[in-house]
């Protein structure tokens, strides 16, 4: 139940009623309804895009050998966007139509994702062409709320830069030369595995022994940088807790410029040295 339709059925029902009435519930029922609804909807935008999707993919395992303008699949599925859009924004309410586009993000890229990796062989033109053609998407995609509020727009930019920095980092993985991709992999894909990793070198071509040199790499490379922040962690941990010490210590003022010895001697839990 809308805030509207409460507030008109609060105002017709008898006084000596509405102490006793609670529209609360209605109102989180009318809240998962509409959620439900919107959820719909985006899956069903992401199921018509469906032979784009196939499109993508034969792109990516395609002999292409120089870089062009974004393809053909991308202007599809533009075009679907916007004509579904245009719909749902004369149907919902702009909140709401900002809340569609919100779960379309997260639906969609996931899928773009899972499509990337759909492919068994990438060159590094195509890798380069997927990679131009999903900057394409995502610019699409970023104007997709039509937000006139400049710090909503901002927000919503900002969402999509985020999901999509996982599938931009894939494919430049993907277009990177084998001396780079170690360092290009761990970071523009920090949240990344052993198995992923291994399966983009196989998506590349790369096979064994250079493949295993190169998962050791990897490996090699997480686990020192690992080390380094579980040491950084500990560190600051450490900071912490002495400035937490020092923080709640009230000095006497005939301590404040007394030697570091005699202060010492009255922190809490030390010895006094002979």
């Amino acid at each position: 139940m809308s805030d509207s339709l409460a507030r008109f059925l609060q105002e017709i029902i008898a006084q000596k009623f509405k102490e006793n009435i609670d529209l609360t519930p209605e109102k989180a029922e009318f809240q998962n309804v509409l959620a439900k609804v919107v959820n719909a909807l985006a899956a069903h935008v992401v199921s018509k895009l469906e032979p784009a999707f196939n499109t993508m993919v034969d792109v990516a395992q395609s002999s292409l050998e120089v870089v062009g303008d974004q393809s053909k699949y991308v202007l599809t599925i533009k075009s679907i966007l916007t004509e579904t859009a245009g719909q749902y924004l004369k149907w919902l309410t702009q909140p709401r139509y900002r809340y569609f586009c919100d779960v379309l993000v997260g639906v969609l890229i996931p899928r773009l994702y899972s499509t990337v990796l759909r492919a068994r062989r990438y060159t590094e033109t195509t890798s380069q062409q997927v990679l131009l053609d999903m900057m394409a998407l995502k610019e699409a995609l970023v104007r997709l709320p039509a937000e006139t509020n400049e710090r909503k727009a901002k927000a919503f930019g900002k969402l999509v830069t985020r999901e999509m920095d996982r599938v931009e980092g894939v494919l430049k993985t993907l277009a990177s030369p084998l001396e780079s991709i170690v360092p290009t992999y761990v970071a523009l894909v920090p949240n990344g595995s052993e198995a992923d990793f291994s399966r983009l070198l196989d998506m590349k071509g790369v096979r064994y022994p250079d493949s295993s040199d190169l998962v050791d790499r990897y490996l090699a490379t997480t686990n020192k940088k690992r080390a380094e922040l579980s040491v950084a962690a500990g560190v600051a941990e450490g900071v912490a807790a002495v400035s937490s010490l020092f923080s709640n210590l009230t000095l006497p003022g005939n301590l404040v410029s007394a030697p570091f010895s005699t202060i010492r001697a009255r922190l809490p839990g030390t010895r006094p040295t002979n």
